[in-house]
């Protein structure tokens, strides 16, 4: 079996080093999707099934799957890892709000940069508490989610996993409800204003 990697938004080959969609191509992957020609033609560049997971490949040939291609946004340009931000605001508001967080990054669509981060949670945080978490970590500002939304509980898959797909709904529906009071970006420096 070979492997490449390839740029998620031009498909265009990128060095196994680089971040990107892991694809695959050999006698035992698969040719298609039984009775889906459509399905087919989106996985497949070349003979190369492209798996719809994020990853690199380091010095030794090990392959390192960082997400689904669905949990990142690109954000001026930059592929920005949703599971990543997750992970380091679990940490820090672990200490602050107890274990049991529960929260889902997700991307909304945004006129100047493509995207935009929003951040569904079940406990009261405020913007501010966020940007200053992730900040305090390295995060670039493209990282940090303008939009918080707090929610008693979030939408959840028949298995009990966090459903994404409905938790993007939810973001879009807001942000496009705050567009019609005031823009994101006005909100979050409200926020800041009374935080200082």
């Amino acid at each position: 079996m070979s492997i490449r990697i390839f740029d998620q938004e031009t498909r265009k080959e990128l060095p196994l080093s680089a971040r990107g969609i892991l694809s695959f191509k050999g006698a035992n992957i698969f040719n298609g999707y039984l009775d889906d020609p459509l399905r087919t033609a989106a996985s497949f560049q070349e003979g190369w099934y492209l798996s719809a997971d994020i990853g690199t490949l380091d010095n030794e040939g090990f392959i390192f799957i960082e997400d689904r291609a669905s949990r990142f946004s690109k954000i001026g340009g930059e592929m920005v890892p949703h599971g990543t931000i997750e992970e380091a605001l679990r940490k820090s508001l672990s200490q602050t709000h107890g274990e049991e967080i529960e929260m889902a990054i997700v991307g909304i669509p945004d006129l100047k940069k493509g995207e935009t981060l929003a951040l569904l949670i079940n406990k009261q945080v405020h913007n501010w508490q966020i940007r200053k978490y992730l900040l305090a970590q390295g995060f670039s500002r493209l990282w940090i989610p303008k939009q918080v939304i707090f929610l008693e509980s979030l939408p959840k898959t028949p298995l009990g996993k966090i459903d994404y797909l409905r938790c993007r709904l939810i973001a879009a529906n807001k942000a496009i409800y705050a567009d019609d009071q005031s823009s994101p970006k006005e909100s979050m420096d409200q926020e800041e204003d009374r935080s200082s």
